[in-house]
């Protein structure tokens, strides 16, 4: 089972990018002066459709596609966003582990990829606090 996620994670890599800072706006027309899609946080993983010299065509955890300036992405780690409208974030990669926050991850929060194990994802926040989510709770870049 690692071997299979580090392969998806290395497969999908190819298209994959990170949005690197807060309220990164996400835009309908490659300038500055379009209409902002998603005003997004750290962490937000999209896939790259194509490429101009300073914007990328890119497509989220919806389907939606949007313009976002190269300056504000990375490929250099792997992000992931909740998908499901809330998830127990673990101390261990275990559904019987003890629960590492009392609040629950909610939908759209955003984290960096750390390592996968056995169906679990381990992840790191802005704060850089890790824990684990389950693999079908996120969408990865």
């Amino acid at each position: 089972m690692i071997i299979f996620l580090n392969m998806l994670f290395l497969m999908s890599g190819l298209n994959a990018e990170c949005i690197i800072k807060n309220d990164v706006e996400l835009r309908n027309a490659p300038n500055k002066h379009a209409a902002v899609t998603w005003k997004v946080r750290k962490y937000f993983p999209v896939k790259k459709l194509k490429e101009t010299n300073y914007w990328m065509r890119v497509v989220d955890l919806e389907g939606d596609k949007h313009w976002v300036q190269k300056m504000y992405l990375t490929n250099k780690y792997h992000c992931v966003i909740v998908k499901v409208s809330e998830s127990r974030l673990k101390k261990e990669p275990d559904s019987k582990s003890e629960v590492k926050y009392k609040e629950s991850a909610l939908k759209y929060e955003t984290f960096r990829f750390v390592s996968a194990k056995k169906g679990w994802i381990q992840i790191k926040d802005v704060y850089g606090d890790i824990g684990w989510i389950p693999y079908e709770d996120v969408w990865m870049d």
